[in-house]
C-alpha cells in the first residue's frame, strides 16, 4: 500500500495577501517505510501531514492511496479513510478526559463498530506491551505527560495502521523520555509493519527514519 503527494500545494489568505506555505511537494510513501520532515517553525511540517491525513485539504494538487485520488473525496469517505489506514500522534496527547486510558485506546475500535469485550481486551493487550497495564483504569490527570503519551500511541496504533502520522510526538518530554517513548513507539510500529511520517524538530529522531526531508520556505528537499 503507498500514498503519493503529487504537486501539492497550499495557500492561506491573510488579508489582501496570500501566503504559499507549500509549494509543490512530491513523494510517495510505501507500508513499511519510515520518513522524517524537519524544518523551523511555521515551514509548514504540521500542515503537509495534515493534508496528508486527509484533515486537511490542499489548495491544488493529490494526495492518493493505492492509485485514488482523495482529496476530492467526500468527507464521510475521508473520514472513514483516516480511521481505517491511518493512526495519529500528536505533540498534545489528546486525550479525552473523563475516558480512562483503556477507554480512550478503545475508541477507534468502537468506531469500526467492534464489541467492547474485543476492543477492551486488544486495547489492554497494547497497553501492556508499553507498561502501561498498571494503569489502564486512570483517567488523563492522574497520568504523567509521558503516560499520556505512551497512551495515545497506543490508540494511533491499536487499529493497526497502514500509516502513522506523528507530528513532534515526544516534543514536551525530556531527551531521556523522550528517547524511551520514541523506542517504544517504534517497536510497536516494527510489530505492526505500518509506515510511520514523523514530523519533528529533533535531529536524533529524525536519523532513525530510514528518509529524512526537510521543509523551508514551501518547499521539501530530500536530505
Amino acid at each position: 500500500m503507498k500514498i503519493e503527494v503529487n504537486n501539492l500545494q497550499k495557500s492561506f489568505e491573510k488579508g489582501d495577501l496570500s501566503v504559499d506555505v507549500i509549494k509543490g511537494v512530491d513523494f510517495i510513501i510505501h507500508s513499511g517505510e519510515t520518513v522524517a520532515i524537519t524544518g523551523p517553525s511555521g515551514s509548514g511540517k504540521t500542515t503537509l501531514l495534515q493534508i496528508i491525513g486527509l484533515l486537511d485539504s490542499p489548495t491544488s494538487g493529490s494526495v492518493s492511496i493505492d492509485g485514488k485520488n482523495e482529496t476530492i473525496s467526500k468527507e464521510r469517505r475521508k473520514a472513514s479513510l483516516r480511521n481505517q489506514y491511518f493512526g495519529f500522534v500528536y505533540q498534545f496527547h489528546h486525550l479525552i478526559p473523563e475516558f480512562t486510558a483503556i477507554e480512550n485506546v478503545m475508541m477507534p475500535l468502537l468506531v469500526r463498530n467492534q464489541s467492547i469485550s474485543k476492543s477492551g481486551k486488544k486495547s489492554e493487550e497494547i497497553l501492556k506491551e508499553i507498561g502501561m497495564d498498571h494503569r489502564l483504569n486512570h483517567k488523563p490527570h492522574e497520568l504523567s505527560g509521558g503516560e499520556c503519551q505512551r497512551v495515545a500511541i497506543a490508540r494511533a496504533l491499536v487499529t493497526e495502521p497502514q500509516f502513522i502520522l506523528a507530528d513532534e510526538p515526544t516534543g514536551n518530554l525530556d531527551p531521556k523520555a523522550s528517547l524511551n517513548i520514541f523506542n517504544q513507539f517504534m517497536d510497536l510500529k516494527d510489530t505492526i509493519g505500518s509506515a510511520l511520517i514523523l514530523v519533528t524538530h529533533d535531529q536524533t529522531l529524525a536519523e532513525k527514519m530510514s528518509t529524512v526531508y526537510k521543509i523551508d520556505g514551501g518547499i521539501l528537499i530530500r536530505k
